[in-house]
């Protein structure tokens, strides 16, 4: 009877340990996303002072 407890509570086992990796991948995702999103809108504040036209004349400048 004992065996048959053990061999329940393998699995049992295994799949908290799954749990906890999947956890650990969402909020690797999560923080994946942020720093693209974070990324995106950097680019895009560059491209965006790029086309400015102050910008553009400080270039000229220099």
């Amino acid at each position: 009877m004992a065996l048959e407890a053990l061999k329940l509570n393998v699995p049992r086992k295994k799949s908290m340990e799954e749990l906890g990796q999947l956890e650990k991948n969402k909020s690797l995702l999560k923080s994946l996303k942020l720093m693209a999103r974070r990324g995106g809108n950097q680019l895009q504040e560059k491209q965006d002072a790029c086309k400015s036209p102050a910008h553009g004349e400080a270039r000229a400048e220099s």
